[in-house]
């Protein structure tokens, strides 16, 4: 028998924890595999590339809390 037929529908508020979960792990994976390559043993760059760096980050920052914002009117 399917037991999908039975399962009862997943709730919104269900969906977006299920799904926030794993992006948010993606995210501090990405963060973190991003501050590893800080470690000037292994590499070189400049403050021209670690200004490009915060400036992307920051602009996704802003990006992300604007459309939290925009959709919680």
């Amino acid at each position: 028998m399917n037991e999908e037929k039975h399962k009862p529908k997943e709730t919104k508020q269900e969906k977006f924890n299920r799904i926030l979960e794993n992006r948010l792990i993606g995210f501090v994976t990405a963060t973190d595999r991003l501050a590893k390559m800080s470690n000037k043993t292994y590499f070189d760059y400049t403050d021209s590339d670690k200004e490009r760096i915060f400036n992307i980050i920051d602009s996704e920052v802003k990006f992300l809390k604007d459309q939290f914002l925009k959709y919680n009117k």
